[in-house]
């Protein structure tokens, strides 16, 4: 290798079993100096008198730079590979190198887990990749973007969450829902807000939503209503009074007359023209209050939730919710037996109160109260609309053969 200027040449020479080569300096054919110097020094005064871009596309003929990258990768640990890395990062100005800076990117991340970089300055990195990125207009790209947030999203393990991580992310979501399209995804994020929202803000929110011309109109009512309330599914809740009295009672077959009740409240629940649920208390007090308390059904037929073991309760069709009204005696009055009574036999218990008012003294507490069953208390909870599940409802089979079924009812 040499280069001549002026009739003065420098000649290069190299061996293949050693790393230095004999600088050799001649003028007018006449050998001048000579010296011995090492190949690194050699290349690196030769890069010097080369620009930057071209050393750049130089390596990266013929995918070079890339198989290079490679091997110091996979060759070399410690300090050597970010070295390298950093120094060839730093170099990149135009915006045809992002397209290298991309692929090398990505082949770092193909060979190695992420995950393993300690948390410090993988968030550091995650912060400043998100920083240099600027608006996306393009679908393509946009998608990708989405695809990343969701994948981060199973990432991120929420349940250990700070409260204000998960705030963030919400209003995030808020803001994007202004402009949401999709009216069936808008409509499950406030499905599942509504769940964890408190009654009173739910209200507040709708109340622009809604008709104000009338604030509360109720259907016509069952007579003995104390209590009604719609709710936002539609159900109807009627809560009936039903006076202390004597009522004629059919235990299997056998008629006991004027066998003395408790004041009872019945509590239908009804969904258009069906009876869903209806649960059945005693209650002591002569006027209701909040502060009421209600008590277990003395006799049978009685779930422990209270809810009353009806068959069929839901083939009952109703035009109007006054026609509820005949249901607490049409119940009370229908043969019963021992199922779900809690004491002793129920036929002993009619015989001793025939012709005979019922003591008050004998009812079991439940820890409810009327303003608490219904929220209307200060620490009330509003009381679920379960269904009666088959379960419930089944009965002994010896016990079912000697019960007349209730009758079909037709309000038409």
């Amino acid at each position: 290798m040499s280069g001549q200027v002026n009739g003065q040449e420098t000649v290069m020479r190299f061996r293949d079993d050693t790393e230095v080569a004999t600088v050799e300096a001649w003028d007018s054919g006449l050998r001048v100096m000579s010296k011995k110097v090492s190949i690194e020094n050699i290349v690196v005064n030769l890069l010097d008198m080369v620009e930057t871009q071209d050393v750049v596309e130089l390596l990266g003929r013929n995918g070079f730079l890339e198989e290079g990258m490679e091997k110091i990768i996979d060759e070399y640990t410690g300090l050597a590979p970010a070295t390298a890395l950093s120094i060839y990062i730093n170099r990149v100005y135009r915006e045809e190198d992002m397209q290298l800076v991309a692929s090398l990117f990505k082949a770092i991340v193909e060979k190695f887990d992420m995950s393993k970089v300690d948390p410090q300055s993988m968030a550091k990195m995650m912060e400043l990749m998100l920083h240099r990125i600027g608006r996306v207009d393009d679908a393509a790209v946009n998608g990708a973007y989405q695809e990343l947030f969701i994948e981060l999203l199973k990432k991120v393990q929420i349940a250990w969450a700070s409260h204000t991580l998960v705030s963030r992310v919400l209003k995030e979501l808020l803001t994007k829902a202004m402009t949401e399209q999709d009216v069936e995804t808008v409509e499950s994020m406030f499905e599942v807000l509504a769940a964890k929202a408190r009654p009173h803000w739910i209200q507040k929110v709708l109340a622009p939503h809604v008709s104000k011309q009338k604030v509360i109109v109720t259907p016509i009512l069952p007579k003995n209503t104390v209590f009604y309330q719609q709710q936002l599914d539609g159900t109807h809740i009627v809560c009936l009074e039903v006076e202390r009295q004597r009522i004629n009672t059919i235990y299997r077959k056998e008629k006991f007359a004027s066998v003395g009740h408790p004041k009872m409240l019945f509590v239908f629940s009804v969904s258009g023209e069906n009876i869903t649920n209806c649960k059945v208390y005693a209650v002591k007090d002569l006027r209701l209050s909040n502060e009421t308390e209600l008590y277990r059904f003395p006799f049978s037929n009685v779930h422990d939730n209270f809810s009353a073991c009806w068959p069929d309760l839901n083939s009952f069709h109703l035009k109007e919710l006054n026609q509820l009204e005949t249901l607490p005696l049409f119940f009370l009055e229908s043969p019963s037996n021992d199922h779900l009574y809690r004491g002793r036999e129920l036929k002993e218990v009619f015989a001793a109160l025939e012709n005979k008012d019922f003591d008050n003294s004998l009812l079991e507490r439940t820890g409810l109260t009327f303003g608490s069953y219904f929220g209307l208390g200060p620490e009330a909870k509003p009381e679920s609309n379960e269904r009666v599940t088959e379960d419930e409802d089944e009965v002994e089979m010896d016990e079912l053969e000697e019960v007349d079924e209730f009758e079909d009812f037709d309000t038409e």
